[in-house]
């Protein structure tokens, strides 16, 4: 039986008796039955029936035949319990403000490109330049919660986790952005976390998704 890997631009997870594709260059999921897929390392074994779910993998340019020095595909675990305590009552500083704002702004602009590939290649870019600092992360998530209601957009859970990554990667700490899907129903949902614990949302809440991509 024919191995198979994902294409560079393609993140995947089973959830439940579901093989979930993520193309980060046209943000878009696919969802297929785990049992029928082919065997892409790490993820599926090979259904008996793979085949016509196989050419059409294939024609949408989800997966690639692997080699036999193709790695496994990395799983995640799920969300941690532990969520990071805010400080409260908190008096943000000029400079925590404007980081703040300008944060947002860039996150804004990067969300109208609509390309989670290059949101997530420059995420990665900028975690490994940040030097990290002492700063304190009840504090900076404590700050970007006083001033999020200062900022005229919604909340919608990757504007809000693009936001807060960067934020805390100028304050010198370096957290991981996760997505997660869900698919009974489908549903997708994204999260920070940092050195083991939530920062953003609730555990119960992001415990529901199985990790897709992270950064």
């Amino acid at each position: 039986m024919q191995n198979y890997t994902l294409r560079s631009h393609v993140r995947a997870c089973v959830d439940g008796a579901n093989l979930v594709f993520l193309d980060l260059r046209l943000d878009r999921y696919r969802t297929v039955s785990a049992r029928g897929a082919p065997r892409i390392a790490g993820l599926t074994d090979g259904g008996t029936e793979a085949s016509a779910t196989e050419r059409s993998l294939l024609t949408l340019d989800l997966i690639e035949r692997a080699s036999e020095t193709t790695a496994p595909i990395a799983r995640r675990p799920r969300a941690p319990e532990q969520k990071l305590a805010y400080e409260r009552g908190l008096k943000p500083t000029l400079g925590e403000a404007a980081s703040f704002f300008a944060t947002c702004v860039r996150s804004s602009l990067a969300l109208k490109q609509r390309r989670l590939d290059r949101m997530l290649a420059s995420l990665r870019h900028r975690k490994a330049m940040v030097q990290t600092s002492g700063a304190s992360a009840e504090r900076v998530a404590g700050v970007f919660e006083q001033l999020r209601p200062w900022y005229p957009r919604r909340r919608v859970c990757l504007f809000d986790s693009l936001a807060l990554m960067r934020f805390m990667l100028d304050r010198g700490l370096a957290p991981t952005l996760v997505l997660g899907v869900r698919t009974t129903p489908f549903s997708a949902h994204c999260w920070i976390e940092l050195n083991g614990v939530l920062v953003s949302d609730t555990s119960d809440h992001c415990a529901s998704f199985t990790p897709i991509a992270w950064v």
